[in-house]
């Protein structure tokens, strides 16, 4: 416990710092702006949001991490005896969680998950009375939440697990931390196999288990449920006609619109027939967006002011959550944002290449290494540089389909190759979840 002692003390005396910085970084400023709601600020505090009745507790941080677990959850929701509370670090995840998966019946509910404070996590856990099991997503390691947890005798489960090289370099330097925090665990299911050999030596309680990547199997339904409906209709709401060609750049960071849009503005003198979708990985800074394309000279219009058969000369710029999906559908070829930003890791490439889409990056991809490096191997994903490369990528796309195509197509191939994650993961926690005796009765 002296880790513990220790991490409380450092969050005492950080707390202080974090406010002063928010007031120069816009998304912490937000994120304090939100806290005047009283039901936000009661759930960050663990005053509310917790469910009595719930038997099995997931955490996912984002937006891209709650979608990551439908597939998982259809899986669950076939064993009636759990009862699933979801928590969230962000709004745009808590509304698509309670959109998307309450009205399916795959959760009981979802909250915002509370500060990483001890007498939070010990309130908040205390009022999941009926939790037996706590499963969290990838690197979200809050040491207070998951030493209240485990104080409660519920199990502790990774499921999707990755390690940043963040988490990777204050693992070996303060290896003792580590040996602490993960030896709490339960079970560890790890998406890659590098990442077992590195937890092997950290957690000798529990069990490791190699069970690949989660996103494949939401990929995986993308490709089978794809409908050219879906492409039609965003193609007719941004006006665009049968010869037109979309480049959708999605999931973008401060610092990368300045580089597509520059890269669209060269192209669109040279290829009338393109036009560009833009969608910022935070929906809130599509103004900041607007306000960048049209100091580039061009035209902007928010995706949800455009009706159908808008003017084909404006940059759309993507303002609406829950339609990434129909974007990738409805594009050509794709750039996936957070490859330009070193500190990112790069986001999810997966979905667009699971629909056959041609998808570049850029140099920045470490979230997604090892499936990167492979994809780019086998011609499957084109992998840039800087801003020259980009355009001349994007330049090739735009005079000829038979690259993009056959591009597309290894990656949509990849894809539907790699699918079985979900039920790997089950496998792995099913007999940490369902004790036998209520198994054996069903």
């Amino acid at each position: 416990m002296i880790w513990l002692l220790a991490y409380n003390i450092l969050v005492v005396l950080l707390l202080p710092l974090v406010a002063a910085v928010a007031l120069f970084l816009p998304r912490l400023r937000l994120w304090f702006k939100e806290m005047a709601h009283p039901w936000i600020l009661k759930q960050r505090l663990g005053l509310d949001g917790a469910n009595s009745e719930a038997s099995l507790w997931i955490h996912a941080a984002s937006l891209g991490e709650a979608r990551t677990l439908g597939p998982l959850l259809e899986t669950i929701r076939r064993h009636p005896p759990l009862r699933v509370h979801m928590t969230v670090m962000t709004r745009a995840a808590l509304d698509f969680a309670l959109g998307a998966y309450k009205p399916k019946g795959l959760i009981d509910g979802a909250s915002l998950m509370p500060l990483d404070i001890w007498p939070v996590a010990r309130h908040f856990t205390a009022a999941m009375k009926e939790v037996k099991a706590l499963l969290v997503m990838e690197t979200e390691l809050w040491p207070n939440f998951l030493a209240a947890a485990k104080k409660r005798g519920m199990k502790l489960i990774l499921i999707n697990g990755r390690m940043s090289e963040k988490t990777t370099r204050w693992m070996r330097f303060l290896p003792g931390a580590a040996h602490w925090l993960f030896g709490l665990f339960d079970c560890l299911c790890v998406s890659e196999d590098e990442y077992r050999r590195l937890l092997e030596s950290f957690a000798p309680a529990g069990e490791v288990v190699v069970t690949g990547n989660l996103k494949w199997d939401t990929a995986g339904i993308l490709q089978s449920t794809s409908a050219s409906a879906q492409r039609g209709g965003l193609r007719r709401r941004l006006g665009l006609g049968s010869e037109a060609l979309l480049w959708a750049a999605a999931s973008t960071r401060e610092g990368e619109e300045e580089i597509i849009i520059n890269v669209f503005k060269k192209l669109a003198a040279r290829h009338g027939h393109l036009r560009l979708a833009l969608a910022p990985r935070h929906v809130e800074r599509a103004g900041e967006v607007v306000d960048l394309i049209k100091g580039a000279g061009m035209r902007a219009l928010m995706l949800s002011r455009l009706g159908e058969g808008a003017k084909d000369s404006a940059v759309a710029v993507v303002d609406e959550f829950g339609v990434l999906a129909a974007l990738y559908e409805a594009a050509d070829f794709v750039f996936v944002g957070g490859t330009f930003v070193a500190k990112i890791g790069g986001h999810n490439f997966l979905e667009p290449a699971a629909l056959g889409k041609a998808v570049v990056i850029g140099p920045y991809y470490a979230n997604f290494q090892a499936i990167a490096d492979d994809f780019i191997k086998q011609g499957a994903l084109a992998r840039v540089n800087d801003a020259g490369e980009l355009f001349e990528t994007i330049e090739r796309w735009s005079k000829g389909g038979e690259m993009r195509l056959a591009m597309g197509e290894k990656a949509a191939h990849l894809v539907a190759g790699r699918l079985g994650a979900t039920q790997r993961t089950w496998a792995a926690i099913e007999p940490l979840l369902i004790p036998r005796q209520v198994k054996s009765r069903e």
